[in-house]
């Protein structure tokens, strides 16, 4: 399901009681004139539509923002538990806590150059933390470095080279011992 933004139903309950409240000065300045009783009831019957869209739209926000909340809170349990996968992994590599803060630079997708501002640190040390992390993970570049990480984190594939099909209740792949994926590409 799409989830709608706060300015999409805080606009529409306000269009919404905006005709609620034009209907209420309707029959307000109607009255002294007199109301029949089918015009009286039309005029019930916008008031009544926009109090209720607004309150059936205020109903939706109200779901679709704890929607959202709980997805957000799903989403930071798995970000942490890939976080804690990929230093298992550095920890495993032995890798430096230089080479560990340019691993996962590499993997955000930053340059050396960007990488070396950040850090403080000259792009050509930057450059020799990477090849450091390369050669112990004997995985040979970047794009490698990337595609390791990636493959617990989309969905399997079928014989056919396309997704299977998803479901709501699929937790995230546990990662394979390190010794059955160095090296792959």
């Amino acid at each position: 399901m799409r989830i709608k933004s706060v300015s999409f139903y805080a606009r529409m309950v306000a269009f919404l009681l905006a005709i609620a409240a034009l209907g209420i000065l309707d029959f307000v300045f109607d009255l002294p004139h007199g109301l029949t009783v089918p015009h009286f009831m039309v005029e019930i019957g916008i008031v009544l539509l926009g109090l209720g869209g607004a309150l059936y739209l205020a109903r939706g926000w109200y779901a679709d923002h704890h929607e959202a909340r709980s997805a957000n809170r799903s989403l930071k349990k798995y970000m942490l538990g890939v976080g804690k996968v990929i230093d298992r992994q550095f920890h495993d590599w032995g890798l430096t806590e230089a080479e560990r803060c340019t691993a996962i630079l590499v993997l955000k997708g930053l340059s050396h150059k960007d990488i070396a501002e950040r850090c403080g640190r000259s792009e050509r040390t930057v450059r020799q933390h990477a090849v450091a992390v390369y050669r112990k993970s004997g995985l040979a570049g970047r794009a490698e470095l990337a595609a390791y990480f990636m493959e617990d984190l989309l969905p399997p594939v079928n014989k056919l080279g396309s997704p299977e099909k998803e479901t709501d209740d699929v937790e995230p792949a546990s990662p394979e011992p390190p010794e059955s994926r160095t090296g792959q590409s």
